[in-house]
Parts: C-alpha cells; sequence; structure tokens
C-alpha cells in the first residue's frame, strides 16, 4: 500500500509541475516578442518592431494624451514623433511581468526607458496580448 501511495503522490507531483511548463512557456514566447520589439527598435527598424502588434485597425493605443485606433496611426505617430534612428535613442524595458489570462490572452506591465543624446524619456506600459494564428500579438497598448 505505501508503494502504491508514494507513486500516486509521485505521479501527481509529476503532473502538477509538467501543467505550469506549458504557462512558463506562453510567457517565455510573449517575452521573446518583446525582445524582438526592443531589438529592432535600437536597430531603427520601425517596419519590424510593429511586428509585434496585430495588424488591425481596432489595435489600440493609449497614452497620458490620446487615445488611437489601428496600426496606421501608430506607425504614423511613430514617425512623426521619432523622425530618425537618433531620436529614436536607445530602448530598454525593465521590471517587466506578464501574466497568463487563458490559452490565448495575456497582459504584460513593465516599464520603458529610451536613452538618447538630447535628453531620456521613461515610463510604464501595460499590453494586453493575443494569441492569434500560433502568434503573440499585442491587440492594446497603454503607454505614459
Amino acid at each position: 500500500m505505501k508503494t502504491l501511495t508514494y507513486s500516486f503522490f509521485l505521479l501527481l507531483i509529476f503532473f502538477l509541475g509538467s501543467c505550469e511548463q506549458p504557462v512558463e512557456d506562453e510567457i517565455s514566447s510573449i517575452h521573446a516578442v518583446l525582445d524582438r520589439q526592443k531589438n529592432a527598435w535600437n536597430r531603427g527598424d520601425l517596419g519590424a518592431y510593429m511586428n509585434g502588434y496585430w495588424d488591425s485597425e481596432e489595435l489600440i493605443f493609449t497614452s497620458s494624451k490620446s487615445i488611437a485606433k489601428g496600426r496606421k496611426d501608430a506607425v504614423k505617430h511613430y514617425k512623426h514623433t521619432y523622425k530618425s534612428k537618433l531620436d529614436m535613442g536607445v530602448l530598454e524595458f525593465n521590471n517587466v511581468s506578464t501574466k497568463l489570462l487563458s490559452s490565448k490572452s495575456a497582459f504584460t506591465v513593465g516599464e520603458w526607458s529610451i536613452k538618447r543624446d538630447s535628453h531620456d524619456l521613461k515610463g510604464r506600459f501595460t499590453l494586453i496580448w493575443q494569441k492569434i494564428d500560433r502568434q503573440w500579438l499585442i491587440i492594446a497598448d497603454h503607454s505614459s
């Protein structure tokens, strides 16, 4: 009986441990998107940076100053605000925390900073993610 009980508990521990791995894998996938975005930004490649966002007119960007919808408006805003690689500076993300809400949705909070020759910028962000066609994409971004 002890062997059966011991085997049952080992199986239960293995099962519970294996349930946690997909969550960690999904969060790692989301953080990989953020890493790709950061690297693209730091190369001055706005197109590659935007690949982390949903390519839809339903994409939402909010800040302390405005609410914008759609990827086209977001690109227009970025190009207006950051006219050159020098203006884009060097992007860093810090204190990033992601919570999986379901197998197809998550949210991330964190801090962003841009180091530039002229003056540095910094703020916080909240991202809403959706898994679309097996790819994690940002569907809403609030940065301030």
